[in-house]
């Protein structure tokens, strides 16, 4: 049980005492620390096991010592001294305004398990009083509000990982989103190491690094790039997808907004590799700040001999355009997209041809997500490779932009790595439930991902980890909603945007999202019925893979797992007679 290093430190202890019993207490403190703080039955019997004594043995040293823990305890314990010294000089007091602070009592631990207290007799830092223990740190002359700040610094704690890649430049308070600014942080030294490089070269790099589109789908950025085809006489073209429209999601609008430079850097990174001399950015219409920040952005680089004929001497001619969309969730899907900058209504296609075939114009295209392409000045900089893959486990590599909204404290746009839990994002991040309600469920990855309900999100968030859960990761716009929230009227919301934004071309879509909000609209007014129920479920199942595009699947699938995760709250609804 114990990992390679401790078991190499047990082994040692064993080694200093005549017998194996008198190595038990050191173990048993290696035990706890390797089972984060507490010892359960099979630690104690492992330790029983190696130390050659009963069990009862064990529990009976255990039971005895007041450092060992039955429970676990918080990501945080804190250990606060009342004893004379310390209650002199309001020990006693701190203790109680802790427990006020964090809403619990010595010895248990907050429902988002980050804080536990203890009440200390004596911690020996009685000069220093009062004195706090916060997991093995110590903490003397600790008042109130001290103890406040730390708390909250505490919770932020995981925020230092935050900002690692994409928003280097946008959480510095001094960075004023200027080209000038950009280069003085490192912008377009990848560009140039890029210029330097063969076209395949990067894209077998972009391979290596393990980055998957961030747009929702998930596909290996490397591996598209190189199924464009090549020798066809006509041009290519790259098309950064900006129509950010999944209900949830703003984190595109963050960068193009902040930070416009490191998208458009890793845009004509992209057009290197795949040897578009023209990229196009399709924006959301409804993005008029960000439209315009990416706009000043390109007549700076245009300015700057960074775009136009021969930039950077590299003898690669270079243009970008900025495309306003006009109000279409459906253009968010690469087809729907091309047509629409085609200047054509924005009906998906039909597959194949793919767009690296024929794509804008009838040409090899890519379509590429903003975050994507924000990656790559990062990913093509000095081991950006390395790193990169080294921000999450194995295929799910880099950091990404977690929109976080709903019901929580802090809601925002947070950057983190893929191994980071769910849960941890909610509470940590997000600082849990607001005004102290409890968590309900999770939309997990904008509005058409299966819903997750509260005893499910102690997950890794990132692509494998919540398709094992049966949902998906998409384009990682958390929204939380808490106890109160009537789950049937939130579905109606969903389905009632679905029924609005399908673009009439196929009939299980067309004719499922309006039935199904129809029938919704039957449970709100009080008509619903077991038969309902089933017919609802029936309708989202009948639209799931049918379609020529996704939409109908993003309409079907919150359909089938609120009907699934919450029946009851449906049956609220049922008609009485």
């Amino acid at each position: 049980m114990f990992s390679k290093d401790i078991q190499t430190q047990v082994d040692k202890l064993l080694s200093h005492y005549p017998i194996r019993q008198n190595a038990l207490i050191p173990i048993l403190h290696l035990a706890q620390n390797e089972n984060e703080g507490w010892l359960t039955e099979a630690w104690m019997q492992h330790v029983a096991d190696i130390c050659e004594v009963p069990l009862t043995h064990v529990e009976g040293v255990v039971t005895f010592y007041t450092m060992f823990r039955l429970k676990p305890p918080g990501k945080y314990h804190l250990q606060v001294c009342t004893c004379v010294p310390c209650c002199l000089v309001g020990g006693t007091e701190l203790l109680e305004h802790t427990e006020k602070k964090l809403g619990i009592h010595a010895g248990y631990t907050t429902d988002d398990g980050i804080f536990s207290i203890e009440e200390m007799e004596c911690i020996g830092a009685c000069s220093f009083a009062p004195a706090v223990i916060v997991n093995e740190d110590y903490h003397e002359q600790v008042t109130p509000e001290s103890m406040d700040k730390m708390i909250d610094e505490l919770r932020k704690k995981k925020m230092a990982e935050e900002t690692l890649v994409l928003f280097k430049n946008i959480r510095n308070p001094n960075y004023d989103k200027s080209l000038s600014a950009y280069k003085k942080s490192g912008g377009f030294k990848s560009l140039k190491k890029v210029f330097g490089m063969k076209p395949d070269e990067v894209v077998q790099e972009v391979k290596e690094s393990g980055i998957r589109g961030r747009g929702g789908a998930g596909f290996p950025t490397g591996l598209k790039w190189s199924f464009m085809a090549k020798g066809t006489g006509k041009p290519s073209y790259l098309v950064a997808n900006a129509d950010e429209s999944e209900p949830g999601t703003c984190k595109d609008r963050e960068l193009m907004l902040k930070d416009p430079h490191m998208f458009l850097e890793g845009l004509m990174i992209g057009c290197y590799a795949i040897g578009c001399h023209h990229g196009y950015v399709y924006v959301r219409g409804e993005y008029f700040p960000s439209i315009k920040s990416l706009n000043e952005a390109v007549d700076e680089l245009y300015a700057d001999g960074l775009l136009g004929l021969d930039p950077m001497g590299s003898g690669f001619n270079l243009d970008i355009t900025i495309h306003t969309g006009a109000g279409a969730y459906i253009c968010g899907e690469e087809s729907a997209l091309l047509d629409s900058l085609e200047g054509k209504r924005g009906h998906p296609r039909v597959k194949p041809p793919f767009p690296a075939v024929s794509g804008f114009n009838g040409c090899p295209t890519s379509v590429n997500n903003v975050e994507t392409l924000a990656c790559m000045p990062f990913i093509l900089g000095d081991n950006g490779v390395e790193d990169f893959k080294n921000f999450g486990p194995q295929n799910n590599s880099g950091t990404h932009l977690v929109s976080l909204s709903g019901h929580v404290n802090r809601p925002g746009v947070y950057e983190l790595r893929m191994d980071v839990n769910m849960k941890d994002i909610i509470y940590e991040f997000g600082g849990g439930i607001r005004n102290g309600k409890k968590l309900k469920g999770v939309i997990p990855g904008g509005s058409s991902s299966p819903v997750m309900t509260a005893d499910e999100v102690d997950v890794v968030y990132n692509f494998d980890d919540l398709a094992k859960k049966g949902t998906m990761m998409g384009s990682s716009a958390m929204m939380v909603f808490d106890e109160d929230t009537d789950v049937v009227k939130l579905l109606h919301r969903i389905t009632r945007f679905y029924a609005h934004e399908s673009c009439g071309q196929c009939t299980p879509c067309r004719e499922g999202t309006h039935w199904s909000r129809q029938i919704i609209r039957d449970f709100l007014s009080g008509n619903g019925s077991e038969e309902k129920l089933q017919r609802l479920n029936r309708v989202g199942g009948n639209m799931m893979g049918t379609t020529l595009c996704a939409l109908g699947d993003a309409a079907a699938m919150p359909i089938q797992s609120f009907v699934k995760k919450f029946p009851e709250e449906f049956r609220k609804y049922y008609a009485t007679v």
